[in-house]
């Protein structure tokens, strides 16, 4: 009997132990389930962190992109990408077919109505599946994108759209001026060579009066191409930062008469009136004399392009303060209320017609702008349609000897040379 309860005594300690083993086991086991756990959680939420910064670097970036799985299914794209494909932005999901979205019209323009031939969708696949990395640019209603698709490693697709809307405006705006200025500078090199070839020939070697009329005429031309090239490269030193301005004291009612008495000269001239104010006598500038001469000189210009022969032009000087007001007033058209806003800019021409007709490439108030700015002081219009255009400019005064200008903001005197971008 003793031997039995020993024998069951003996069978219950092993057990125990074996318990004890057992939980030791489960104990060691449940450390690494929860180490294991809480590492996975930890790379879920490194992997959820990364796959949110692509996200958003992809959702932050300008031009739309795309990825396409290996069977053509839409993984992911930005707002970037649905809203270039605007009249299907609701189709442009992930899970979507790439074939069905070309079939609704994804690269053929933004109308409701855009659908592909079953040619251009045969070809559009075939290009797809391809994705060689070539860039493609395509008009699409009014805007102008070009895109891209290349296969990833696992057989998916990258596309990339970029809207160059902007840079076809660009490119388009580069021809218009070459354009302009391959006829502005062809308009007067052609009554030059004719003059130069009609001398040459020895026919009116006897007519001295008619050898100097085509002198003359050739001349003037040859004024008016220098005049162009000058605009040109003015704007070039203006935007590249070098030009600078040469100062010095202007005594404005003789200065501004020596300018327009210049432009009385030609066929029919306008007449062009300069009207000084009683309290704007003997006022004196500090500034560049031959850059102020040029900008009334463009603002006269400009302003007898759009006189009828035998019109009015009025050219007013006024004090204002510690300011010289200078106004060209003419009685033309007027301004087109929807070109107002780019009468500066470079090139600018509010019809392309007159621009034949009238000449000149645009550079005129873009350059009278910058040269005003650089002496401290500001440039406008007023216009209406049918009754005529202001320009104006305001430009600080010379200092006093021995005391300042009422004006007592006015800034000092500049050094005699400086610079102005």
């Amino acid at each position: 009997m003793l031997a039995s309860i020993g024998i069951q005594i003996g069978d219950a300690l092993q057990r125990t132990r074996f318990q004890e083993v057992l939980e030791q086991r489960v104990e060691e086991r449940t450390r690494q389930l929860r180490a294991e756990i809480g590492t996975r959680r930890q790379a879920q939420r490194a992997a959820d962190t990364a796959k949110e910064r692509l996200l958003d670097a992809i959702e932050s970036i300008n031009d739309g992109f795309a990825l396409y799985g290996a069977d053509d299914t839409l993984l992911v794209c930005n707002s970037g990408y649905q809203g270039m494909h605007a009249s299907i932005k609701d189709l442009v999901v992930p899970g979507a077919k790439f074939e069905s979205l070309v079939r609704a019209g994804l690269d053929c323009g933004d109308g409701p109505l855009a659908k592909p031939t079953d040619a251009q969708l045969a070809a559009r696949l075939a290009q797809h599946r391809q994705a060689d990395g070539t860039s493609t640019i395509q008009s699409r209603g009014e805007r102008w994108l070009m895109w891209s698709e290349r296969r990833t490693r696992e057989g998916g697709v990258v596309a990339i759209e970029t809207d160059i809307t902007d840079l076809k405006k660009a490119d388009t705006a580069k021809d218009e001026f070459l354009a302009k200025v391959s006829h502005e500078l062809r308009t007067p090199l052609t009554p030059i060579h004719g003059a130069l070839a009609l001398i040459r020939s020895g026919k009116i070697a006897q007519q001295p009066e008619k050898t100097s009329e085509l002198i003359d005429m050739a001349a003037r031309n040859c004024m008016r191409l220098m005049s162009i090239v000058n605009d040109l490269l003015d704007f070039t030193r203006i935007n590249s930062g070098r030009f600078s301005l040469d100062r010095g004291i202007v005594v404005i009612e003789p200065f501004l008469e020596q300018i327009i008495q210049n432009k009385r000269i030609g066929i029919d001239p306008p007449t062009i009136e300069l009207k000084v104010d009683p309290r704007a006598k003997d006022l004196k500038l500090e500034a560049d004399p031959l850059r102020i001469q040029q900008v009334v000189d463009n603002l006269v210009s400009n302003a007898m392009k759009f006189t009828e022969p035998g019109g009015q032009i009025e050219v007013d000087v006024a004090r204002r303060d510690g300011l010289l007001r200078i106004s060209v007033v003419d009685h033309g058209p007027g301004i087109p209320k929807d070109f107002q806003n780019r009468v500066f800019d470079a090139f600018a021409q509010a019809d392309s017609s007159s621009t034949r007709r009238l000449g000149g490439v645009g550079l005129g108030l873009s350059i009278s702008k910058s040269i005003v700015e650089a002496h401290g002081g500001s440039i406008g219009f007023r216009s209406k349609e049918g009754e005529g255009t202001t320009f104006f400019f305001e430009l600080p005064l010379a200092p006093r000897k021995g005391g300042k200008n009422k004006r007592a903001s006015a800034p000092a005197a500049a050094p005699k040379r400086v610079s102005a971008a």
